[in-house]
């Protein structure tokens, strides 16, 4: 890519902004990244919550709430009268398939952790959403830098002979998630050769958590992320893979303390200041 005008660097900037454009709607969606107002973690003892209707427990069997009719909670759009298992046990709920309930205009996200201290263990939490959250109220947006071709890049994915488990700290203290690490990415950025270890995968989509010389002085201390193409097919050795962290952003627990965001791996801190994509969010 070149810099200047013309009209490779027109669609370059369009592209950009209408990336940009998405983002900023996906942040003001009224049950989003912005949307939550608590976590609570459950616990074999059934435990009523100020914010949220009905009495919640959970054991290794898995979630179980009761309310009364009047407390108008609802399951898949059945209103909850007497005792009802919202989630069963033993298997780790997908990304994106937390159960949803609903009270009102709450959203109840009814989530499953590995215990990465427990193997085959699950821990228990809700995590209410509100449309009226004080974070998603005064949002405007988020600070970035202006994009710029030179912060896009091609990697050749290099995959490891042994996959490799590894269980990592998250947004919060009483949280670990484990993952696992297929290979690298190796590039050429700002003049140095880096790699990046990316996790994920699902949907066709690798999810890249990064630190670098910006983190906690210009930029979110704790990560930002960056989302990428996984290459088609089984053999991915020295497939390409176009990485441009002119869209590189704030992970969910920049904005909020209900998020469990993990936090990278280790190899994943750049030894240079990636002065592309999102800055740290207004406070």
């Amino acid at each position: 890519m070149t810099t200047g005008t013309g009209p490779e660097a027109d669609a370059f900037l369009a592209s950009w902004q209408e990336w940009r454009a998405a983002r900023l709607a996906q942040l003001r969606e009224p049950y989003g990244i912005l949307s939550p107002v608590a976590l609570h973690w459950l616990d074999v003892k059934a435990q009523r919550f100020d914010d949220v209707p009905g009495s919640w427990q959970a054991d290794d069997s898995g979630v179980r709430v009761r309310a009364a009719r009047g407390e108008g909670l609802r399951i898949d759009g059945a209103l909850v009268d007497g005792d009802r298992t919202v989630r069963q046990g033993g298997v780790v709920p997908p990304h994106g398939g937390a159960v949803q309930v609903a009270g009102g205009d709450l959203r109840i996200d009814v989530l499953g952790f590995e215990d990465a201290d427990r193997p085959r263990r699950l821990r228990w939490a809700i995590r209410v959403r509100s449309p009226r959250a004080p974070t998603l109220l005064r949002f405007t947006d988020v600070p970035v830098h202006p994009p710029r071709p030179e912060w896009v890049t091609r990697a050749v994915y290099e995959p490891y002979k042994h996959p490799r488990r590894i269980v990592l700290d998250t947004a919060l203290d009483t949280v670990r998630r484990e993952f696992t690490l297929s290979g690298r990415l190796r590039f050429t950025l700002a003049g140095r050769e880096l790699t990046l270890e990316p996790y994920g995968g699902r949907d066709g989509v690798l999810n890249i958590p990064f630190r670098d010389l910006t983190s906690g002085a210009t930029s979110y201390g704790a990560a930002r992320v960056l989302y990428a193409c996984r290459p088609a097919g089984d053999v991915l050795d020295g497939r390409s893979v176009v990485l441009d962290f002119n869209r590189a952003i704030n992970p969910p627990c920049a904005f909020t303390p209900f998020a469990t965001c993990a936090l990278p791996p280790t190899g994943n801190t750049l030894p240079i200041a990636v002065e592309a994509g999102e800055l740290a969010p207004y406070r």
